[in-house]
């Protein structure tokens, strides 16, 4: 439920705070029956590597903090131990809603269907605020243009759109798939992860295909990551992007870094941090000590279901427990779910009325608001 944005710090009912140090290889485990955390700092058989030149001694070293209240502790931990915003998202995407093509098109968007949407959105009323383009505009995974037969005159669709007042955002990755056309020169650049013997990119399988990761560690991948994006925006106007994905989860059990990583947890921060020039109308969805990038983080995405299991039920323990965690600025993401097959309670066209309208006066509660269907 919680998705990517995690951090090593714990608070209880009773004022207590624990805060696992950043140094320690740490793995974590629960007990249902005893209801117990259990604690472990652990380099074998793990991503966690010693820092160069020590010895593979894990320590699991951490700090109880006790207070009178749980709010007073609360409070002196985030003082003690969270980076803080610097800045606040553009007043838009707190006041207007965002409008995403991905719940209602799926990877079906096209030029007709984006221009389409927005008419409906100008014709009803509502406001034209925000559009994001989402997945597979795109001839692969991995490059950073429109597909011409999808998208056959894009100037002409971001005149259209400006006219009519939006904004626009795109969604991007940290993936270059192997059928891209940047693959090639991702290799012969070495901007990819690679295996651990530090010679062949390290192929990776998510939920679009099979390809290489950016290493964010290596500053000539974050440069030419962020020279794409800068061209989008100056070539169309795009006022900013939706970084999906950037867990390690994604990332090979074992592979090499070109700065190397005691914890693959930075990999993520680094891939954060690509969101800040565009912050300001900016989406992530990971966050490892990433509570001074002032954009909106975005909970993983929801099925169109009434339940705690990704449903309408786990919104609020979600949005309140990365709130706690530092990050203010949340986007519960679409309004309703993503209405997938299987995943949806309902009818088989469009998900449950009373679930998209319960869903809706909840998220009127949220910093920002966001509709596909």
């Amino acid at each position: 439920s919680f998705g990517g944005i995690l951090e090593r710090y714990w608070l209880s009912s009773k004022a207590a705070a624990i805060k696992i140090n950043d140094s320690v290889p740490f793995h974590l485990g629960f007990n249902a029956t005893e209801r117990a955390l259990f604690f472990q700092a652990r380099y074998k058989d793990s991503p966690y590597k010693p820092p160069p030149g020590q010895q593979p001694f894990p320590e699991l070293s951490y700090r109880v903090c006790v207070g009178s209240d749980v709010t007073s502790i609360h409070k002196y931990m985030v003082r003690r131990y969270f980076n803080k915003p610097s800045k606040i998202p553009a007043e838009n995407a707190f006041r207007y809603p965002i409008w995403s093509t991905w719940a209602l098109y799926k990877k079906d968007v096209d030029q007709d269907k984006v221009l389409l949407f927005a008419e409906k959105i100008k014709k009803y009323r509502f406001n034209c605020s925000h559009i994001e383009i989402d997945d597979m505009y795109t001839q692969a995974y991995g490059d950073f243009d429109f597909d011409p037969v999808k998208f056959p005159n894009v100037t002409e669709m971001f005149a259209k759109l400006r006219e009519d007042g939006f904004k626009v955002t795109l969604w991007t990755h940290p993936f270059i798939n192997y059928n891209s056309s940047n693959f090639g020169v991702g290799i012969e650049r070495q901007l990819f992860i690679k295996e651990p013997s530090g010679r062949l990119p390290a192929m990776v399988e998510w939920w679009n295909g099979i390809g290489a990761i950016l290493d964010f560690t290596n500053p000539a991948a974050r440069d030419w990551f962020q020279s794409h994006l800068r061209q989008l925006r100056h070539k169309y106007g795009i006022s900013s992007f939706k970084f999906d994905a950037g867990e390690t989860s994604y990332l090979p059990k074992q592979f090499s870094t070109f700065r190397p990583l005691s914890d693959p947890s930075i990999w993520s921060r680094r891939y954060t941090e690509m969101a800040i020039p565009f912050y300001e109308l900016a989406e992530v969805r990971v966050g490892y000590q990433s509570q001074n990038i002032s954009c909106f983080f975005r909970i993983i995405d929801r099925d169109s279901v009434w339940g705690y299991e990704l449903g309408l039920k786990s919104l609020i323990p979600t949005v309140l427990t990365i709130s706690m965690l530092g990050y203010p600025f949340i986007s519960a993401d679409m309004i309703g779910g993503n209405f997938l097959p299987n995943k949806t309670d309902g009818a088989v066209e469009i998900p449950d009325r009373e679930l998209y309208v319960r869903w809706l006066e909840l998220s009127a509660f949220m910093p920002s608001m966001q509709f596909s269907i």
